[in-house]
C-alpha cells in the first residue's frame, strides 16, 4: 500500500501498533539509538570507537537528561590496566574528535571499575553513577563581582552547581541555542546587550567579563535582523552565510570562527524582525542582494549557504554578477536547485511546527512564550521559503567556483549533478559524510571550512 512494485522501502527500527481507530501507538525501537539534538545515534559506534583507545578496555555509553530536559550522551569507560593513569576527560574528548562527528561526542566521561549489571544480567542504569560536565581547565574562582554574577548565570543556564572563570561554555554542555539562552539571561541581569558572537570568540567567564569591560560590544545588532555579523575584525575579503529553510543564521556561528581573520556575516530572513516576508524568492534575492551591497559595496563576495540557503545563494551570486560585481567563490551545503522543491508535496504547518519544536527542545530552547513565537515563526517561514522556492526559476550562468559538499550523514545521493546546467564555472564536489557537519554545534564543519579556505587562498 505504500507505493509501486520495485520501489525501496526502509526499515525505521521503530516498533509500533494499529489501535482500532486506525492511530499508531509507539512503544519504542528494536534497536540502541537515541535522538541527540534532533540526530539520531547509535551508542554502539561511539562505544566502538572509545574501546579502540589503547587504554580503554570496555565502554558503555548512555544519554542523561538534565534539569533543563535537555539530553546529553555520556560515556562510562573501564581502563585496560586500572593500576596506569587513566585518561582524561579531556584526553578522551580529543581522541574522539579525530574519529567522530562532533554531535557524537559525549558530554562526560566517567571512569567504572566495571558495569553495574541487574540479577538478570542486563545493565543497571540506576547503579551507573550521576554524570558531572567536567571543565577542561583547572576550576579558577571569580575575581570581581562582574565574573561572579557571569559565573551564576553560566552555571544556572547549564544547569551545573560550579563555573570557574577559565571554564569554556561549551566544554560544560553549551550549544548554539544554550547560547541564545546564556545572552538572553545576560541581559537580563545585567542589562547589557551581549553579541552572540562574542560567545563563540570568548566562551569564558573571564573573555565575556573583558567584553563588558571594554568597548567591544559597539555595534551590537539585533539576533533576528537580517543582516547578522557572525564574526568581526580582519582584514581578509568578507564571507557570507545565507540563511537555510527555518530563516536563521545562529546555527553557522561555529563555522563562522573558522574562516580566518575576516569579517563575517549572515543574511536572515525577515519575518523575525517584524518585516512581512516577500511575495516571491525573486524579491528575496533582489533584497538581499541591497541589503549585503549596503555592507560591502564591492566585492570580492564569498558566499556560503545550507538547504535552501545554496538555493538562494547561488541566485545571489548571480544576480551580484550580473550587477558587474566579482564573485568567486560559492559553497553549497547539502542544496538544491529551486525545481527540485516544485516536485516536492507540500509541508503542513503542523508538521512543520512539530518539528521545529522537537529541534528546539532538544537544543534546550527555553519553555516560554518567547520559544512558542519562534516556533510559529519558523513553521510558517520554513514552510514559504519551501513554497516559494518551487515556484522559482533557477538561473543559470554563475561563473565563479562551486564547492558542493555532500554533508548529509548515510545519504545515498548526491545532488551535485543537479547543479551543472546552473553554472559554467568550476564544480567540485567533496563527499564528507564520515566527518558529518552539524550546524548546531559549536565547532561544526572542520573540513568543510578547510576546503573553503583552501579555496580563499587561491
Amino acid at each position: 500500500p505504500h507505493g509501486t512494485p520495485g520501489e525501496r522501502m526502509y526499515r525505521t527500527g521503530d516498533i509500533a501498533t494499529w489501535t482500532p481507530q486506525g492511530h499508531l501507538t509507539y512503544h519504542g525501537r528494536t534497536d540502541t539509538q537515541v535522538k541527540i539534538r534532533g540526530f539520531r545515534i547509535e551508542p554502539a559506534e561511539i562505544e566502538t570507537a572509545l574501546t579502540h583507545h589503547h587504554a580503554i578496555a570496555q565502554a558503555l555509553v548512555t544519554t542523561h537528561t538534565d534539569t533543563h530536559s535537555t539530553n546529553h550522551l555520556i560515556a562510562y569507560v573501564i581502563p585496560t590496566d586500572p593500576t596506569a593513569n587513566e585518561p582524561t576527560p579531556t584526553q578522551l574528548r580529543t581522541y574522539l574528535a579525530d574519529r567522530l562527528p562532533d554531535h557524537m561526542l559525549p558530554s562526560a566521561y566517567l571512569p567504572l571499575a566495571q558495569v553495574p549489571l541487574t540479577a538478570n544480567g542486563k545493565v543497571d542504569h540506576e547503579a551507573l553513577p550521576r554524570p558531572e560536565f567536567a571543565a577542561a581547565t583547572a576550576y579558577r574562582a571569580p575575581g570581581t563581582p562582574q565574573e561572579e554574577i557571569l559565573a551564576g548565570v553560566f552555571a544556572g543556564v547549564l544547569a551545573v552547581d560550579q563555573v570557574g572563570v577559565d571554564d569554556d561554555f561549551f566544554d560544560l554542555g553549551g550549544n548554539s541555542l544554550l547560547a541564545i539562552r546564556l545572552v538572553s539571561s545576560i541581559r537580563a541581569v545585567l542589562m547589557v546587550d551581549m553579541p552572540m558572537r562574542v560567545v563563540f570568540e570568548s566562551p569564558t567567564v573571564a573573555g565575556l567579563a573583558r567584553h563588558l569591560s571594554g568597548a567591544e560590544l559597539e555595534g551590537h545588532t539585533d539576533p533576528f535582523g537580517v543582516v547578522l555579523p557572525l564574526r568581526g575584525g580582519g582584514s581578509g575579503a568578507p564571507v557570507w552565510f545565507i540563511h537555510p529553510g527555518l530563516g536563521l543564521c545562529w546555527p553557522y556561528l561555529g563555522m563562522a570562527a573558522r574562516l580566518g581573520e575576516r569579517p563575517v556575516y549572515g543574511i536572515q530572513a525577515r519575518g523575525f524582525d517584524g518585516t512581512p516576508l516577500p511575495e516571491s524568492m525573486a524579491a528575496m534575492v533582489t533584497d538581499y542582494v541591497e541589503q549585503i551591497l549596503s555592507v560591502q559595496p564591492d566585492g570580492p563576495f564569498h558566499l556560503v549557504g545550507h538547504s535552501i540557503g545554496g538555493t538562494i545563494g547561488h541566485a545571489i551570486a548571480v544576480e551580484l554578477q550580473r550587477r558587474g560585481h566579482e564573485v568567486p567563490l560559492l559553497a553549497v551545503l547539502d542544496s538544491v536547485p529551486s525545481h527540485w522543491f516544485a516536485r516536492q508535496e507540500a509541508q503542513d504547518t503542523s508538521s512543520a511546527r512539530d518539528g521545529i519544536r522537537d529541534y528546539l527542545v532538544s537544543s534546550g530552547a527555553d519553555h516560554d512564550a518567547d520559544r512558542e513565537q519562534l516556533i510559529e515563526n519558523g513553521a510558517t517561514i520554513l514552510i514559504e521559503h519551501t513554497r516559494m522556492a518551487g515556484e522559482f526559476t533557477q538561473p543559470s550562468g554563475y561563473r565563479g567556483v562551486t564547492l558542493f559538499f555532500n554533508a548529509t550523514l548515510n545519504s545515498d545521493e548526491s545532488y551535485a549533478p543537479l547543479w551543472e546546467p546552473h553554472v559554467e564555472g568550476p564544480l567540485h564536489t567533496y563527499d564528507i559524510q564520515a566527518t558529518h557537519v552539524d550546524l548546531h554545534e559549536p565547532r561544526p564543519g572542520a573540513e568543510i571550512c578547510a576546503v573553503i579556505n583552501r579555496h580563499l587562498k587561491g
